[in-house]
């Protein structure tokens, strides 16, 4: 029986059973549970595979789940470190963790809306010989993870060869928070998912990514970083999706509205938007075309607002309709008949 990001799993393994015992151990859950669900691996590799598909399934919608490594400092604090697999995520992990940082994962970190983490110090796959190869976090010599963990820092890996030197620099908000929701899992599943992870980026004190050759090189700019308070980020609005649709009927399409939408925030002069599963990002005249579709509004009323926001154009209205569009076959706009539209 294990207990992991939350979640009580038992195990079964019908191969070398004292070995998944031992590589499990981190997780080790206290007492039976007949009802949690079981989960069955054809040898450790195949275990521990199996084990954080099922956590991740358990885990959607309950918590921000990212494919990310984390390592703690005694106080608590988690560093989490981004990253695509086959990118250093499990070598940064074993090597921070083996140097004095506590192992909380090195694939899934899992972070409740209030900003707890919840650890899941898994047997990590190295790659030996072409090979991954299974180990347990004791065999490793890793250093345990604090009681009691809460969200302290993200950052993104960049390894690279060319690397002169490690640098650690701040995304700006909506390129860091594109690049957390491209490695994150069940996004959609979450109440307000752009603005949640927004209000979890803002305790942090923004998204920073880390460019370096060799992890080693770039430890006391980690080490420097989780030592700073954070600073503020970006200013962020908000923009949920309305209670009830607009009022439509059937006939000239002469208004374009807002299509339905998952979620969304502004920020500056551009629109990040979550509709279905798709993340779209919108600037300059799309941006403009849909924060001003607070209302139905008719083609007129698009080029009067956007010429006001970007200054006149002797081809406004081509530019806007062409927008208008793009916007509509991205599923971002539509065009629909307005009965009794709001007066201006």
């Amino acid at each position: 029986m294990i207990d992991a990001l939350g979640v009580r799993l038992r195990l079964r393994c019908d191969r070398d059973l004292d070995r998944a015992k031992r590589d499990w151990a981190r997780c080790a859950a206290q007492g039976t549970d007949d009802v949690a669900p079981e989960v069955l691996g054809h040898g450790a590799r195949a275990l521990e595979t199996a084990v954080t598909a099922r956590l991740i399934t358990e885990s959607t919608g309950k918590l921000h789940l990212w494919h990310a490594a984390g390592v703690s400092l005694p106080d608590g604090r988690v560093l989490v470190l981004v990253a695509p697999s086959g990118t250093g995520k499990t070598t940064a992990a074993v090597r921070l963790s083996q140097s004095g940082w506590g192992y909380v994962t090195d694939e899934t970190v899992g972070v409740t809306m209030d900003g707890r983490v919840l650890p899941y110090p898994k047997p990590v796959a190295l790659l030996e010989d072409g090979v991954k190869e299974v180990v347990g976090p004791d065999d490793l010599g890793l250093a345990h993870h604090a009681e009691n963990l809460t969200l302290g820092r993200v950052v993104v890996l960049e390894r690279t060869e060319d690397a002169q030197s490690p640098s650690l620099t701040r995304l700006p908000l909506l390129e860091g928070l594109q690049t957390l929701l491209a490695q994150s899992s069940g996004l959609v599943q979450l109440p307000e998912p752009l603005a949640s992870t927004c209000r979890l980026i803002d305790r942090v004190g923004g998204i920073y990514r880390l460019t370096y050759a060799e992890l080693a090189s770039a430890v006391p700019l980690l080490r420097g970083l989780m030592a700073e308070g954070p600073e503020p980020v970006e200013a962020w609005l908000h923009r949920p999706p309305l209670a009830t649709g607009s009022e439509e009927r059937p006939g000239d399409l002469g208004h374009v509205v807002r299509a339905p939408w998952l979620d969304a925030i502004t920020c500056f002069d551009e629109v990040l938007l979550l509709v279905g599963s798709l993340t779209l990002r919108l600037s300059g005249i799309g941006a403009s075309i849909w924060t001003a579709l607070d209302r139905p509004r008719t083609m007129d009323e698009l080029v009067t607002l956007v010429s006001h926001d970007h200054g006149p154009h002797p081809d406004a209205v081509t530019l806007v309709g062409r927008a208008i569009d793009e916007m509509e076959s991205a599923g971002v706009v539509t065009r629909v008949a307005v009965t009794n539209p709001a007066p201006l």
